[in-house]
């Protein structure tokens, strides 16, 4: 698609038409590759991932943590567009 300068502290993008795949992305600077990330197109919704925010949580009634629900496809990768209803039931004294 191209090559695009990068303004210092901002972000480059590019209009995509949505098609199965993979879309892969690579960074130069001075003419010579640094980065390159990849993207692939996820499959049907096949498991729920819970993240928390560290991996510690002191079980003393007043720590809290953020937990992120990730729905993965088959090869562990996340699947954007899954609306499958979730239902979290709670046991013990957690909130």
């Amino acid at each position: 698609m191209g090559r695009k300068p990068l303004p210092i502290n901002s972000h480059i993008e590019w209009p995509v038409q949505y098609e199965p795949g993979t879309l892969l992305a690579r960074g130069y600077m001075n003419g010579k590759e640094i980065i390159t990330t990849r993207i692939e197109t996820s499959s049907a919704a096949k498991g729920v991932k819970l993240i928390a925010d560290r991996p510690t949580i002191r079980a003393d009634g007043q720590d809290i943590s953020v937990v992120t629900v990730q729905v993965n496809d088959s090869n562990g990768r996340v699947v954007p567009t899954a609306e499958n209803m979730i239902t979290f039931k709670l046991k013990g004294p957690e909130k």
